[in-house]
């Protein structure tokens, strides 16, 4: 028979544990990789045109570091402006509400936002001047609202009501736009892996992504139809890396170094 000191101790270790789960079911590191796991879900259909073995090949034969790396780099077109514009309608909202110290938090990673566009998206992807405007005259317009009557804008907890409005319209203006921007939806679909011509022994030549090679087997994701193609490594005699449109060299507003020639184009 156990104590009573024992049985005690046993129910505040399994309420401890308990406490630790829940936390863990809530907790922003979940949430993050919950959404990180969307993503490339989200970015593997893109590149596969929507083929669901496509994708599973491509989640399968791509490490786990250079699978993150790619969709990040291949989504930062995408999510740097998102990010800046949410930042900023943030930090309109917090002034509003009298959040000083959230507002000052929030300017600060909409600038880091705004920077990172400038170094990292290409000016033919990022979303025009008109855009960015009209998102920031709507949140000036939802701040001047919150602030005249803010008792009924305001909350108990500190957040205006006009906030999670504020953010849809934004984010729905963004993609909106971005569907239509033919540059932006090539570079977000196309594979971040380099294109490559690939000469076989039968004199077939395509143009490839190579997803994996062993020294038995070669998996290739043929462009433009994107459908896996598995040959034997020995039976390839030939691989030269080529550029298709959207996997050309990227250039950026504020570049640091010289951004270099692309490689030769990928005959047809």
């Amino acid at each position: 028979m156990m104590s009573s000191q024992a049985v005690r101790d046993a129910d505040r270790t399994r309420q401890a544990l308990y406490t630790i789960a829940r936390r863990l079911k809530t907790s922003i590191i979940n949430k993050g990789l919950l959404l990180a796991l969307i993503l490339v879900v989200f970015e593997s259909l893109l590149m596969a045109h929507y083929q669901g073995p496509t994708a599973l090949a491509i989640l399968r034969s791509t490490p786990p570091v250079a699978l993150f790396t790619g969709v990040t780099a291949n989504l930062l077109p995408l999510a740097l402006p998102i990010m800046f514009l949410a930042c900023f309608t943030a930090a309109l909202s917090a002034l509003c509400a009298g959040r000083f110290t959230s507002a000052t938090s929030l300017i600060g990673a909409s600038a880091v936002c705004g920077v990172c566009v400038q170094f990292f998206v290409d000016q033919t992807v990022r979303p025009p001047l008109w855009l960015m405007l009209l998102v920031v005259a709507i949140s000036l317009v939802a701040g001047a609202t919150t602030a005249r009557w803010p008792d009924r804008l305001i909350s108990e907890s500190g957040s205006t009501v006009l906030e999670p409005i504020v953010a849809t319209l934004m984010v729905a203006l963004v993609l909106g736009q971005a569907s239509s921007n033919p540059e932006l939806r090539k570079a977000v679909s196309t594979p971040f892996l380099p294109p490559e011509r690939v000469s076989i022994t039968t004199g077939q030549t395509t143009t490839a992504y190579v997803l994996d090679s062993t020294s038995e087997w070669t998996t290739l994701l043929i462009e433009p139809t994107r459908r896996i193609e598995i040959v034997r490594t020995k039976d390839v005699t030939r691989r030269q890396v080529c550029s298709v449109l959207g996997s050309g060299i990227v250039d950026p507003a504020w570049a640091v170094a010289d951004t270099g020639t692309p490689p030769p184009a990928c005959a047809k």
